[in-house]
């Protein structure tokens, strides 16, 4: 699988907002506001599912999106959508931004750390998983964070991988949101 992961956070459709189109979709990208006219920001919003770059496309085909593959190159070309596996550094680069609720493991310590999107949905993760997404504060890197949390858990083999591997499903569940890492 190679999904693609949208960055930034949605502002929604706008209309009277100051030096923007009525009708954009806005996103926060970083300390940026993004305006996108509503074809890509309907493209952006879709990819919130992490879908392979086929089905988007075919998504987008099925919607009436003329010219969908030079929409998503755009997006790619913005930042504001990037390939999990495609290049682990530069989805590594990003923030995570937890918006979800961590409900715990309860009182068995094996048990999967639970966690509830923001669209009521839960997921469930490993212990290493659910240390980043708390540590993960928005502003700092995916790699930095598993590189501290490398350095106390060295018995793990790649957080990194472990927690780059876990997007798509976080991200479908409504748990994060991935950002420009500020730091």
């Amino acid at each position: 699988m190679n999904e693609l992961l949208p960055v930034g956070i949605p502002g929604g459709i706008n209309s009277n907002f100051a030096g923007i189109p009525d009708g954009s979709g806005i996103v926060r990208l970083g300390n940026e506001t993004l305006a996108l006219d509503s074809v890509r920001y309907q493209m952006w919003t879709a990819a919130f599912q992490a879908p392979e770059p086929e089905m988007l496309l075919d998504w987008a085909t099925a919607a009436g999106v003329s010219e969908a593959e030079s929409v998503v190159r755009t997006l790619r070309d913005a930042r504001l959508i990037v390939q999990q596996r495609s290049d682990p550094r530069v989805v590594a680069a990003h923030a995570i931004r937890f918006i979800g609720t961590g409900m715990g493991n309860g009182r068995e310590p094996e048990s999967p750390f639970v966690l509830q999107g923001n669209r009521g949905a839960f997921v469930s993760c490993g212990l290493v998983v659910y240390e980043a997404l708390l540590r993960s504060d928005g502003t700092n890197s995916i790699t930095r964070v598993s590189d501290e949390l490398q350095a106390d858990a060295p018995q793990h083999l790649s957080v990194l991988q472990l927690v780059i591997e876990s997007l798509p499903l976080l991200m479908r569940g409504g748990v994060i949101r991935l950002d420009l890492a500020r730091t």
